[in-house]
């Protein structure tokens, strides 16, 4: 008899009375692992598809922070503009100020007793 039962394939020996339940065994067997790789193969498909999942929100998050950083810099650039500006515009009105305040003291007329 060329049929082996499992216990036979990993070495133990089997009597040949129990030669007819080898072959349902062996089925038994095959269909109990197939059952346990698909079950396997489609876990890897879903964590697959889980760390397609990741990378791709890991990609967005990375350029969002890559376009934060970018903003960032255009805007602590414009703040410096900014201030530069403003600082411009202090210094002018700061000597209009004492133009004026020159201009008057010499048009004022003298101070009556």
């Amino acid at each position: 008899d060329d049929s082996k039962s499992a216990s036979e394939l990993r070495g133990e020996r089997v009597p040949s009375s129990q030669a007819e339940g080898v072959v349902p065994e062996l089925v038994w067997e095959n269909s109990s692992l197939l059952k346990r790789c698909e079950v396997q193969g489609n876990a890897l498909i879903e964590m697959s598809v889980e760390k397609e999942r990741w990378v791709a929100e890991r990609t967005d998050l990375t350029r969002a922070c890559k376009d934060a950083e970018q903003r960032a810099k255009h805007a602590s650039e414009e703040k410096r503009q900014l201030q530069e500006s403003l600082q411009h515009v202090i210094s002018s009105l700061m000597a209009d100020i004492s133009r004026l305040e020159a201009n008057s003291a010499t048009h004022s007329p003298p101070a009556s007793p």
